[in-house]
């Protein structure tokens, strides 16, 4: 069911460092607003985000066996860790580290000894931007599913005639599969009377138009679509157009009998 209220779950964070004082400490700083596990060594870190799979990272560089830097590598290479939030510490100074840190993948950086209201601070902006993009993911899913649903065959393409959208209602417009069109041109998606139509509507740069086309199908009947097209123009340069396609055969046919 579409728009349903999703169910509020805690963050997960995972704090990674040698000094088990530090962890004690972080832990309490950060159980507030978040379900926290730790690790003392990389190893055991990427064991545990695989399993936990937090929202945040904290990662301290200087670790026993694989550093910091590695585990991080090791996770932006994982499926299930890939989009953790990692926010490395060290004691060491800022200009040594702190490029590198971005460069493979690190959301922030903070250094040695910790400022507990910094720390704070920086983990719940990472958890605010995670909980932001898993809003803007479930909002993109639920209008996906909802444009599915609509009897109305959408499509968008680009000037050239390209396909980079296509929700084909149920496939029950063309035989092609939304996965399909994508990458395809016109003339290998649509049949020969409603891309040739489409084709002189859009080069006529119009800003949209509405028309209707008598289509055959496989077996010889004939099918009747409104088509609605919509350009966006640069400089009066069609870049892109939307298509909405309608099947109207059975309201065509009720006027012919009527008639």
């Amino acid at each position: 069911m579409l728009f349903i209220e999703k169910v509020t779950i805690r963050p997960r964070v995972l704090i990674v460092d040698d000094d088990p004082t530090s962890l004690i400490v972080l832990s309490d700083a950060l159980s507030a607003f978040a379900d926290i596990t730790t690790s003392l060594a990389g190893e055991d870190a990427i064991k545990k985000a695989i399993n936990y799979r937090p929202d945040v990272i904290l990662l301290d560089i200087e670790l026993p066996g694989i550093d910091g830097f590695a585990v991080c590598n090791t996770l932006k290479c994982l499926p299930e860790t890939r989009s953790a939030a990692i926010i490395f510490i060290t004691s060491h100074p800022k200009e040594l580290f702190e490029s590198k840190a971005f460069e493979i993948g690190g959301a922030d950086f903070i250094q040695k000894p910790l400022d507990l209201n910094i720390c704070k601070l920086r983990v719940k902006n990472q958890l605010k931007l995670k909980h932001q993009q898993k809003q803007l993911i479930n909002a993109e899913n639920d209008i996906q599913s909802l444009v599915s649903q609509i009897p109305i065959h959408i499509t968008y393409w680009t000037s050239d005639f390209i396909n980079l959208y296509s929700n084909n209602y149920k496939s029950e417009f063309f035989t092609i599969s939304p996965h399909e069109s994508v990458g395809r041109y016109i003339e290998d998606t649509f049949p020969t009377e409603l891309y040739l139509e489409v084709i002189r509507v859009v080069n006529e740069r119009v800003d949209e138009s509405d028309f209707e086309v008598k289509i055959f199908d496989e077996n010889e009947e004939a099918k009747f679509f409104k088509v609605h097209i919509k350009t966006a123009k640069s400089s009066h340069i069609v870049q892109s157009f939307l298509l909405l396609l309608t099947d109207i055969t059975d309201s065509q046919r009720c006027r012919k009998n009527y008639n």
